[in-house]
């Protein structure tokens, strides 16, 4: 009967892990880059950004040195703001340039820090 019992919750950590892990390992691929590090970091403070907003905050960020405003809006719009979304922590409307976070800005700090 334990044994069973035991089985049984191996089985079901296993099945969890299967579908958990490359779903986390692709979260953590997405906070690996600075820009989109950066993003959450502003985000957790505000919650609500815009597009011009986001890039104007990272031109003038000395760790993303080297882009301007402009070009970071364009970085943003066409990939790091869809990867994000992709993921899960933003919500992002191309249309306006509204970024919402969309996870809970506690856990989403604590997962900036954790690396």
């Amino acid at each position: 009967m334990v044994l069973t019992v035991i089985t049984d919750i191996a089985i079901s950590t296993v099945g969890l892990t299967d579908e958990l892990g490359p779903m986390l390992l692709n979260s953590v691929g997405v906070l690996a880059h600075p820009v989109r590090r950066n993003v959450l970091s502003y985000l957790t403070a505000d919650e609500v950004l815009n597009r011009t907003e986001l890039s104007e905050r990272l031109a003038a960020d000395r760790e993303v040195a080297g882009d301007d405003a402009d070009r970071l809006e364009l970085m943003l719009h066409h990939s790091h703001l869809p990867k994000l979304a992709d993921e899960q922590f933003v919500d992002y409307e191309p249309r306006s340039g509204d970024v919402v976070l969309w996870k809970d800005a506690d856990r989403t700090h604590s997962l900036l820090e954790s690396d």
